[in-house]
Parts: structure tokens; C-alpha cells; sequence
């Protein structure tokens, strides 16, 4: 059994992977049931294409932000769970740039102003 976690913007996931029959259950859901119309789901199945790992169960808790960045949080996850059992496919991984997180978050609304940088339009006269 093993257990990583991972972030972005403010989306949180959990991945525990445990031997088993090749499922996987997103909040105790399967996963089509949950990212239902969305196109770019197949990036979770990326990493396991990669390390032609099978014969294990996959199960996520993720919380917060929207859909894609649960995507991704879930892929860097999933990335670092399969480098712990094999040290070689956390080089394959780096390689391709699918364990990189990305640390950029929305900046912050300043005092005075409408948005972060947006500002009243000035007037000369």
C-alpha cells in the first residue's frame, strides 16, 4: 500500500494504490462517473500507460478547485505512487515533466483597486 499527495491551485488529492484488480474510485465513485463531458480525463491514465503497471487498485479523495486542476493534482500524485515502486519510472516521469508542480495561484484582490491590477480609468480634466 502506498499513500502521496499532491496540489494545485486549491485542489488537494490523496492517492493510496493497493494491489488489486486494475479499478479506480474517485471520492468512492468510479471515475467516469465523475468527470462526466470532460475531455482531458485521459491524463490520470497517462502515468499508468507509461509504467505498464497493472493488477492495481487506485483509490483518490480530491477536494477543492475545479476540474482540471483536480486532474492535474490527481496525474502528479499518481506520478509519485508508481516512482515510489520503481525508481526508474520517476526518471521517465522528470522527463516528460509529469511530476512537476506547478505553483502559480490567483493573486490577490488589492485595497482600492476593482480587481488585482485592474484600476479606474484616469481623467485628466
Amino acid at each position: 500500500m502506498i499513500i502521496s499527495f499532491s496540489k494545485k491551485k486549491n485542489s488537494i488529492s490523496k492517492v493510496l494504490i493497493k494491489k488489486g484488480n486494475g479499478k479506480i474510485f474517485l471520492n468512492k465513485k468510479v471515475i467516469s462517473n465523475y468527470f462526466r463531458g470532460i475531455n482531458n480525463v485521459n491524463y490520470i491514465f497517462y502515468p499508468l500507460l507509461l509504467s505498464n503497471i497493472k493488477k492495481i487498485n487506485i483509490f483518490i479523495n480530491v477536494k477543492g478547485g475545479g476540474y482540471q486542476s483536480q486532474i492535474n493534482s490527481i496525474k502528479i500524485s499518481i506520478c509519485k505512487c508508481i516512482s515510489l515502486i520503481n525508481f526508474n519510472n520517476y526518471k521517465i516521469f522528470r522527463k516528460l515533466n509529469l511530476i512537476s508542480v506547478d505553483d502559480r495561484i490567483v493573486e490577490r484582490k488589492k485595497f482600492g483597486k476593482k480587481k488585482s491590477r485592474k484600476k479606474e480609468q484616469y481623467t485628466k480634466r
